[in-house]
């Protein structure tokens, strides 16, 4: 976040509420802001967040999904569900996004009164103490998956059962032609097929999975496209339909 960004999210924030200046900071500056924050930097503190981590990896991530920040447009709803939008995050995918309010749980609340060296004087109100998720089992086949998942790539088909001329089409919207619109038919000719090929064989599964939607001016690459790619989706929150 740049300077300028900053200066604009404070000035359109609650004054009340904490401004994430920078995430995933080293240990060491973690501990010197917890030690000596509070008298060089009042009002500058740490926050631990928990982090979800997925021991099989890509392997069953088409089934599991992954978490991801509360994108832009979405905070004020997420935020009168009661999520801290600075800190949580949200399934996008799989079984995260599908039992995302099971899995979430019931955050906890503490309000506390600090002195101007940030350190807890007083607890304010009642304590509200969090409940845990839900637990989900799963009965996949690791041995099964990893022979399919060889096979696959054999093949040239990722996780998301994406193949070659897929991922080639969605590569095409997302960077020579800025994630859309496109129309179809210049979408054909930049990856060599046939317009009808593109729209009656590859089109529909990228529809269905959600990495593009159909729109007047034509194709466009939704977020999940950027993300599936390994991409960076534009700043401009206005290029992506409301509906992805």
């Amino acid at each position: 976040m740049t300077e300028i960004e900053m200066i604009e999210k404070v000035r359109h924030s609650n004054p009340y509420a904490p401004l994430v200046v920078k995430e995933n900071v080293g240990r060491n500056l973690a501990l010197l802001i917890t030690q000596e924050g509070s008298i060089t930097m009042p009002g500058v503190g740490v926050e631990i967040v928990p982090r979800r981590t997925y021991p099989t990896g890509e392997l069953t991530a088409q089934v599991i999904g992954f978490l991801g920040k509360i994108p832009p447009e979405q905070v004020e709803a997420y935020r009168i569900q009661g999520y801290n939008t600075n800190v949580d995050r949200i399934g996008y995918a799989g079984i995260e996004a599908a039992m995302e309010e099971g899995l979430r749980g019931v955050p906890g609340r503490k309000n506390v009164e600090k002195d101007f060296l940030g350190k807890e004087i007083r607890t304010v109100g009642e304590v509200i103490q969090p409940v845990a998720g839900d637990n989900v089992y799963l009965t996949l086949d690791l041995e099964l998956q990893k022979v399919a998942d060889a096979a696959l790539r054999m093949l040239q088909v990722d996780e998301l059962g994406l193949d070659r001329l897929d991922r080639e089409l969605l590569g095409a919207i997302c960077e020579r032609f800025d994630g859309g619109p496109v129309g179809l038919s210049t979408l054909a000719v930049s990856v060599g097929e046939e317009t009808d090929t593109v729209e009656d064989v590859y089109e529909p599964y990228l529809l269905q999975q959600g990495l593009i939607v159909r729109t007047p001016r034509g194709r466009v690459a939704t977020r999940r496209a950027y993300t599936h790619l390994g991409l960076i989706p534009p700043v401009d929150d206005t290029l992506f339909p409301a509906d992805s």
